[in-house]
C-alpha cells in the first residue's frame, strides 16, 4: 500500500509543476548600444513567451561564460564567469524581454570579444531562468 501511494504522490508531483513555453532567440548580439549621448558595447539576448497570454512573475536572470582554459601544465578544463546583467530581477515579463549585459573594458566577456590581442571564439553563453507562470 504505501508504495502505491508513493508512486501516486510523485506522478501526481510530477504532472502538477507549472511549466513556462520560453523561447530564446538562436544567436545573441554585440552591438553599440547609445545611453546618455555615450555608446557602450552591450550583449543582446532575446526571450519570449510562447503565448502572448503567459506572463512570467517574480523573474531572476543569471547569465555565464562558459570558455575553454589551459594551464601552464597543459591540462584542459571550462572556467565559468557569471555576467552582471542591468536587470536580473523583473517583476513582469510578458510575452518578449530583452536581456542587456554591458560589456565593460577588461571585464570577462570583454577578453573574448573585444580586445586587440584577437577575439577567442570558442566560449558558450548560458542564460538561466527561475520565475513563476501565469496564464490569463
Amino acid at each position: 500500500f504505501c508504495f502505491t501511494a508513493l508512486i501516486t504522490g510523485i506522478t501526481f508531483i510530477k504532472f502538477s509543476l507549472p511549466y513556462a513555453s520560453i523561447q530564446w532567440s538562436n544567436a545573441a548580439c554585440i552591438h553599440n548600444y547609445r545611453y546618455n549621448d555615450s555608446h557602450k558595447r552591450v550583449l543582446v539576448m532575446r526571450c519570449a513567451t510562447m503565448s502572448e497570454s503567459e506572463v512570467l512573475v517574480d523573474c531572476q536572470f543569471s547569465a555565464f561564460i562558459l570558455a575553454p582554459r589551459v594551464t601552464e601544465e597543459g591540462e584542459s578544463f571550462v572556467s565559468s564567469q557569471e555576467l552582471k546583467l542591468r536587470n536580473p530581477d523583473p517583476i513582469l515579463i510578458g510575452p518578449a524581454f530583452t536581456i542587456i549585459h554591458d560589456i565593460e573594458a577588461h571585464g570577462h566577456l570583454w577578453d573574448f570579444c573585444c580586445s586587440k590581442k584577437g577575439a577567442i571564439e570558442d566560449f558558450i553563453v548560458v542564460v538561466r531562468l527561475i520565475g513563476c507562470g501565469l496564464d490569463n
